[in-house]
């Protein structure tokens, strides 16, 4: 088995979706801040800095929003399926606990509801700012990868999904060696930022901050 099977290494597409539509950037990591950066993130936007006559690499990257663009599904094969190469955006896996209805959001390696991560595959930040996506897709270093799972995993109401999900991906995740850490603080590993939010004197400032400095910043991913 290789890594293949748990992860699809392959560029994320969007198609052009706005940037500001698809991540929720309260919840903003850099790899400068971070050991580990999520798997993910790979394909997000990165930034050379001159530093001593070296130009240092920063990879910026965000928490998926739980967006709803498609309809939930029930299934735990496509729950997997998900989790190894799931391509545009965020999907809905919905269960229940009695009566009531439960979702949570898969992207490619993350598990998330709403802003808490309940489980993340990520890379040595120092390892993807060193090579490109190509490179590290070509000939993936099992030793530079950790999945990250969250305490809040744990809870009650994911009993069902955490079985399935340690039977399927993460009893495979230590089939190949790579670690697995369980944290309590799982956005300590992984959304650390040096960001500073702007403060404004007045309201007029704040309005031309919106509509001329904002929006050169919201990029679009192709």
């Amino acid at each position: 088995m290789s890594i293949n099977n748990i992860i699809s290494l392959r560029p994320i597409t969007f198609g052009r979706t706005l940037v500001e539509d698809m991540f929720n950037f309260n919840k903003l990591g850099t790899s400068d801040c971070n050991m580990f950066i999520p798997v993910y993130a790979l394909k997000h936007n990165t930034y050379t800095f001159d530093f001593a006559d070296i130009g240092v690499k920063v990879i910026e990257y965000a928490l998926f929003k739980p967006l709803s663009l498609y309809s939930p599904f029930r299934n735990y094969d496509r729950l997997q399926t998900e989790l190894v190469g799931c391509y545009d955006g965020t999907k809905r896996y919905m269960f229940k606990i009695g009566l009531e209805t439960h979702f949570i959001h898969v992207s490619r390696g993350i598990l998330f509801d709403n802003e808490d991560v309940l489980m993340c595959l990520a890379v040595s930040s120092e390892y993807a700012t060193k090579n490109t996506l190509q490179e590290i897709s070509d000939s993936p270093d099992i030793n530079e990868f950790v999945l990250f799972v969250s305490d809040k995993f744990r809870e009650t109401k994911y009993k069902n999904v955490k079985k399935k999900i340690d039977l399927n991906y993460i009893s495979k995740i230590k089939e190949l060696g790579i670690d697995v850490i369980e944290t309590s603080k799982i956005d300590n590993w992984l959304f650390k930022n040096n960001f500073k939010k702007p403060k404004f004197k007045t309201v007029l400032d704040m309005n031309k901050h919106l509509k001329e400095e904002l929006p050169s910043k919201v990029l679009l991913i192709r």
